[in-house]
């Protein structure tokens, strides 16, 4: 049984319209309207930034060593209306470290993403279900290459 709903928001909140199934000559249409006045906006954290920065340090014969790192930090949020459904506030950390050899032709890295290794975000509660966000975990790598 298929059945198609949309999501609109009106002044008075947020409004679900339950559509005819199609090809159902029997149909009908319903409206419940959920009164969000005065909440937070969805998908909308009070507050987010990001911050980054990279540092060159010389090495021997000319080569030298470049660290970079970032962080990102996001404050909870709602996902839905209704209590408990939010994504959590969090922030992320990704550094990397690179050597460049003495010409710059050639350069090793090694990089590490989500270094605080945080997994769960958010939470999704209903009637039928409960779910959770997550974001990839702890991630490392190195690279070897050239710059043409």
């Amino acid at each position: 049984e298929f059945r198609r709903v949309l999501f609109r928001s009106n002044a008075s909140g947020y409004v679900f319209n339950r559509l005819p199934i199609p090809g159902n000559p029997i149909c009908c249409a319903t409206n419940a309207t959920i009164d969000y006045t005065g909440q937070p906006g969805l998908y909308a954290p009070d507050y987010s930034f990001n911050v980054g920065g990279d540092y060159t340090l010389p090495a021997w014969n000319g080569s030298n060593f470049v660290l970079s790192a970032t962080y990102s930090f996001m404050s909870k949020f709602k996902v839905i209306p209704g209590d408990g459904n939010v994504s959590n506030a969090y922030g992320l950390l990704n550094a990397s470290v690179t050597w460049n050899s003495p010409s710059g032709a050639y350069f090793v890295s090694v990089s590490g993403k989500n270094l605080g290794d945080q997994r769960l975000v958010g939470t999704l509660l209903s009637n039928f279900a409960y779910s959770q966000a997550t974001i990839p975990p702890l991630m490392v790598g190195a690279s070897l290459g050239f710059h043409m």
